[in-house]
C-alpha cells in the first residue's frame, strides 16, 4: 500500500468522526431550539428517582447519575406520558446535581410540559437550547477543524511542491 492510501484510511475516519459530533450537536440544537415552539400543558409527576450506572472497562469503573422520571399530561384531550427532562440532560458523575433537580421535581405539585403539537407524544421538562448543545458543536468544529487541517497538509506535502506549502502564510 502506498502512503497516500494509509493516510486516507486513516484520516477520513477521522473527518467522518469528526463531522458525526458536529451534526449530533446541531440536531441537538435544532431539537432544542424546536423546544421553544412546543405547546405548553400542566403535568404532574408519576414516578422519579436517581439512577446510578457503573461503566467499566479494562482500566478503570465510573459512576454516573442521571434522573430517571415519568411524567404525565393532557394533549388534545388525551393522556400523553412523557421521560425528557430538557433536550440535552444527560448524565454525570455528580451525583448532587441531580438529587437537587429530583428535589426540584418533586416538591413542585404540579408543572408545565412543553409539547410537540404536531407529535404530542414528543415532550420536554425545560426547553430551549443550553450550553451543553453550543459546547458540542464547538468541539465538532474543533475536531473537524483539526482532522481537516492535517488531511490538508498531509496531502499538500505529499502532492510534492514544497514551494506552495512554504508559501503557505497564516494570518
Amino acid at each position: 500500500m502506498t502512503s497516500d492510501i494509509i493516510a486516507a484510511l486513516i484520516l477520513v475516519p477521522l473527518n467522518l468522526g469528526a463531522l458525526y459530533v458536529l451534526g449530533y450537536g446541531l440536531r441537538d440544537l435544532y431539537r432544542g431550539w424546536q423546544s421553544t415552539r412546543y405547546e405548553r400543558a400542566p403535568g404532574k409527576l408519576i414516578q422519579s428517582e436517581v439512577k446510578e450506572t457503573v461503566h467499566k472497562n479494562r482500566r478503570s469503573s465510573r459512576t454516573v447519575h442521571q434522573v430517571e422520571l415519568k411524567y404525565e399530561y393532557m394533549a388534545g384531550g388525551r393522556p400523553y406520558e412523557g421521560t425528557v427532562i430538557a433536550p440535552s440532560y444527560c448524565p454525570t458523575q455528580d451525583r448532587q446535581d441531580h438529587e437537587d433537580l429530583l428535589e426540584w421535581l418533586k416538591s413542585t405539585p404540579q408543572f408545565t410540559v412543553f409539547y410537540d403539537p404536531v407529535v404530542p407524544e414528543r415532550s420536554v421538562l425545560i426547553p430551549g437550547v443550553d450550553l451543553g448543545m453550543l459546547s458540542q458543536i464547538a468541539i465538532g468544529v474543533l475536531l473537524l477543524s483539526i482532522t481537516l487541517g492535517i488531511a490538508i497538509g498531509y496531502f499538500l506535502i505529499a502532492a510534492g511542491d514544497p514551494g506552495l506549502v512554504h508559501d503557505l502564510v497564516v494570518h
